[in-house]
């Protein structure tokens, strides 16, 4: 076993103090001295400035082992994770992940290191898809197209025509590597709220992609009454959110149409993408009928 002075140990959590503690325990047990922890807290994984990870990275030497709970809380992606396996390698240290030596320098452990990397992303971006789904109080995508396919079989008892809109987050991504996942979450939150606060009874929305909503509209007369709603929904959604001294300005590019009955799913989906697409080529903050 190497003494104490050669392991130096890195933790890191978003808010989670408690779950900090937890690391920070487990830190100690796996033999790595107080002063030798290195710490990173309110620091998103997709954050690029990880003083603590810095620090840890610096105090490790030639023959050192650098010790964290767990591979998510080390790397932001697979190849940021990559990245910093072939620096250890290049000056010759030890990776332990709870415990479990890892050398990076030797071929075998190169190639779990990368399986490990691979498999933690994969855990993290599943537990991030199932938290977001808790968040916005939206039906889970396969519940969606379930209830799309449901509606676009069943016969027109409360109008002659389904509505149907598909509402896309503009910039999402460049919400998230801005602010964090935790104001993209907020996000998502509150434009499904806004969502739902337009709509009609008997009106439904879900989830239809990471950040996207599908809006069913039945009993509509004509595309101008989806139209109607379409914009609606969009000047609700554009009102600035305030969350923890940020304020984001989201919006939504919607694509709108009328399903045709005993139509596909997939047919229906191509021509509301189509629709969206054209929205954002158009300046975003917008819908397109088609």
């Amino acid at each position: 076993m190497k003494p104490p002075s050669s392991l130096v140990g890195y933790a890191r959590c978003s808010v989670d103090e408690q779950d900090l503690n937890a690391q920070e325990q487990r830190l100690r047990e796996l033999g790595v001295a107080e002063d030798r922890i290195y710490l990173d807290q309110g620091f998103t994984g997709t954050e690029t400035e990880r003083p603590g990870l810095d620090q840890a990275l610096a105090a490790v030497r030639t023959g050192d082992t650098l010790v964290v709970p767990k591979l998510d809380r080390l790397a932001r992606s697979a190849p940021d994770a990559c990245a910093i396996g072939n620096d250890l390698a290049r000056r010759g240290i030890t990776l332990s992940l709870d415990g479990q030596l890892y050398d990076p320098t030797q071929p075998m452990g190169k190639m779990f290191f990368e399986i490990l990397t691979t498999f933690a992303e994969f855990e993290v971006d599943l537990l991030r898809t199932r938290s977001r789904e808790g968040l916005s109080g939206l039906t889970t995508i396969p519940e969606t197209l379930a209830r799309l396919e449901f509606s676009l079989d069943s016969p027109r008892v409360h109008g002659p025509h389904l509505g149907v809109l598909l509402c896309d987050i503009d910039h999402f991504t460049t919400i998230t590597e801005t602010w964090g996942d935790a104001f993209g979450d907020v996000v998502l939150a509150t434009l499904a709220v806004r969502i739902r606060q337009t709509l009609r009874q008997g009106d439904t929305v879900g989830r239809f992609g990471p950040d996207e909503a599908l809006v069913l509209l039945p009993g509509v007369h004509s595309i101008d009454n989806v139209a109607q709603i379409a914009e609606k929904i969009r000047c609700c959604a554009e009102e600035p959110i305030h969350h923890s001294g940020v304020t984001i300005q989201a919006t939504l590019s919607i694509g709108a149409t009328l399903a045709v009955p005993g139509e596909s799913v997939e047919t229906l989906r191509s021509r509301l993408e189509t629709a969206t697409d054209a929205a954002k080529e158009a300046g975003r903050n917008g819908f397109t009928c088609a």
